[in-house]
């Protein structure tokens, strides 16, 4: 990918996360769905920090401001903890997949350790899920089931869209293949992810990610 379409690419983001918060702030109080509740904080905290709308503005509050997000219904298939503001449990975020899966879905065709050749993954960007969950920190250490565990740059997740699989080639993950959630790199659209680290940052079975 050249660079003025990785720049392009920003600006598109920025657009959207305009276009989801003002569409979803100015529904009225308490009318917003819990699919919506969560497409509002990603898009405000992803507002900011790709150069859109003020939060405090839009809200009438404090950017910063902590706000809870909605409690999963089914089996939580990863934590987020450590320094975020954004919780529904203490001290963390959890996630089941339909809450993961309303933050939107995106997919890659990508190549993994774990399986061969290239395979389409779908799944939530990593970087909406920080966005939802207000992460302030510079790294995520992300632990799978295993009790793996790897640093990754935040930055990562700002930069490329790197996907939190959930299915791959249209069935959902399993522990079996590395599931319920993976973290996909598209290494094959950005030639500077070639490297042999790519390998211990892409995290099977996840359960977990420290932001610090």
């Amino acid at each position: 990918m050249m660079r003025s379409d990785r720049a392009a690419n920003g600006a598109s983001v920025s657009r959207m996360s305009r276009h989801r918060a003002n569409r979803f702030l100015s529904a009225p109080c308490g009318s917003l769905s819990r699919r919506d509740s969560l497409l509002v904080l990603s898009a405000g905290i992803a507002a900011c920090f790709f150069g859109g709308i003020s939060v405090a503005r839009a809200t009438n509050a404090s950017a910063s401001a902590p706000q809870n997000l909605p409690r999963p219904t089914g089996t939580i298939v990863l934590s987020v903890k450590g320094q975020i503001s954004n919780t529904n449990a203490p001290g963390r975020a959890d996630f089941d997949r339909a809450m993961l899966e309303a933050l939107g879905i995106s997919s890659i065709e990508a190549t993994s350790p774990w399986s061969d050749g290239r395979r389409k993954f779908h799944g939530v960007l990593a970087r909406d899920v920080l966005l939802a969950v207000g992460a302030q920190g510079q790294v995520v250490t992300a632990t799978g089931q295993d009790d793996y565990s790897v640093d990754i740059p935040a930055s990562d997740f700002m930069r490329y869209p790197v996907l939190l699989a959930l299915q791959m080639d249209g069935k959902y993950l399993q522990l079996r293949n590395q599931g319920p959630v993976l973290i996909v790199y598209p290494r094959d659209d950005y030639t500077e992810l070639a490297t042999p680290t790519l390998t211990r940052k892409s995290v099977g079975m996840l359960r977990e990610i420290t932001v610090r």
